[in-house]
């Protein structure tokens, strides 16, 4: 075996060019855990204590030893090292060198780059990573597996998740891409539905692709799920938002109106708006017959 592909983010699969590997799963949990720790060694008690603590010391070292010798036994030498090694003092850690692709690995790669990068200025190109590597996440980390250990590391995944989506809408408006915008606002809210900037971009993007009414729609949903979850109210910032973008609605509706009424519409409006200086310009003549009466 010359190199291995991993699935984390679903069901844990194991697959050798495209092959699926059958791992029993104790060992697919020893792997799993090896592989969301890869920064260095880890010491087998802490392995046995942290995998099996429910069956007791003794039994979980013995689980460890039978769950590395399978793992040893239906993985081989990717690379040609021993996929999992042993320090001198016995500590357990993956090798460096073995050929592996890990979907989690790929992932918290490409997110930790591009969060570096300040939102306006991530270019097209670090965009579609950015939205590649979320689409890997498209559901939970080691589904079925609800250890304490897994659901910490689910937990630090899924926030990382969030960070990149809240990321990828304001590089997407800055950009001018509303229609992603909405998107990947919509899968934040699905995450946290109680996250208020989330509605308030989504009510932005609505509002530049002239849809008022899905402003309005997104406004009540935000401030629905506010009283159901919280008993509160939509904060100010969210509240002006909607005020302004239904100014800038109207104005944008009266605009079109005029451009697309007819020669007749238009005339009429510019006589009203003729009438309207001449009496701006009456009202200051007579401000200054007033003055000039007063003295």
């Amino acid at each position: 075996m010359t190199s291995l592909s991993v699935t984390l983010f679903g069901a844990v699969r194991v697959t050798d060019s495209g092959s699926d590997i059958d791992i029993a799963r104790s060992a697919q949990t020893l792997l799993s855990y090896l592989l969301l720790n890869r920064g260095g060694p880890i010491a087998r008690e802490k392995l046995a204590d942290t995998l099996w603590h429910e069956t007791g010391p003794e039994k979980a070292r013995s689980r460890l030893s039978t769950s590395l010798w399978r793992l040893r036994r239906q993985l081989g030498h990717p690379g040609g090292e021993e996929l999992v090694q042993a320090t001198p003092s016995g500590e357990l850690h993956l090798s460096r060198s073995a050929r592996l692709w890990l979907d989690v690995a790929e992932f918290e790669t490409e997110a930790r780059r591009c969060l570096g990068i300040p939102a306006a200025e991530l270019g097209g190109g670090d965009i579609a990573t950015l939205e590649r590597v979320l689409g890997l996440f498209a559901r939970d980390l080691m589904e079925g597996h609800y250890d304490d250990w897994v659901l910490l590391e689910r937990t630090r995944l899924n926030d990382l998740k969030e960070q990149c989506l809240a990321h990828l809408i304001l590089a997407n408006l800055e950009h001018g891409r509303n229609e992603p915008a909405i998107q990947h606002g919509q899968a934040l809210l699905a995450i946290d539905p109680l996250r208020e900037e989330a509605h308030r971009w989504i009510m932005l993007a609505q509002a530049r692709l002239g849809r008022p009414h899905l402003v309005r729609r997104q406004f009540d949903a935000c401030r629905d799920i506010l009283r159901e979850e919280l008993g509160a109210e939509p904060v100010r910032e969210t509240v002006a938002l909607l005020e302004r973008l239904g100014r800038q609605g109207s104005a944008a509706a009266a605009l079109q109106m005029d451009a697309c009424g007819s020669g007749h519409r238009r005339d009429l409006l510019r006589l009203r708006q003729a009438v309207s200086a001449m009496e701006i310009h009456l009202g200051e003549i007579a401000g200054r017959l007033d003055r000039m009466l007063g003295d």
